[in-house]
Parts: C-alpha cells; structure tokens; sequence
C-alpha cells in the first residue's frame, strides 16, 4: 500500500477549501467564513485531549498546521 505524497495531501485540501468556501458563500452572503482548512486547524488548537492526540498524529505525518 502505497502513501500519498504531502504535496498531495496539500493539493487537496486546497480545492476543498475552495469547494467549501463556495458552498458557504452560497448560504449565506452576509457571513464572512474562514477557509476549511483554517476552521480545522483553530479546532485542533483547542486543548482537548482527543484533538491533541489527532494533532500530534497529523505532525508525525509530517502536516506543518502552524502557519
């Protein structure tokens, strides 16, 4: 079984967060949402036991979440 490369992985997260985004701009025009991605990434912040342990995860897996 073979793993996809982190480019890969980056790629797609981006043409979801385009998806998503238009999916938000579609239901409401007034409300201003941050990207997918960005939404994830401050949930994973919060210092809940199982987000830290899926954050650790996805650092050894080599995604850099601190930008």
């Amino acid at each position: 079984m073979g793993r996809y490369s982190k480019l890969f992985y980056l790629e797609e997260i981006k043409e979801y967060d385009i998806e998503m985004q238009t999916y938000y701009d579609l239901r409401d025009a007034n409300n201003r949402v941050d990207c997918f991605s960005d939404q994830v990434v401050k949930k994973l912040k919060n210092p809940i036991p199982k987000r830290s342990e899926m954050l650790n995860i996805m650092h050894k897996q080599g995604f850099d979440l601190n930008n």
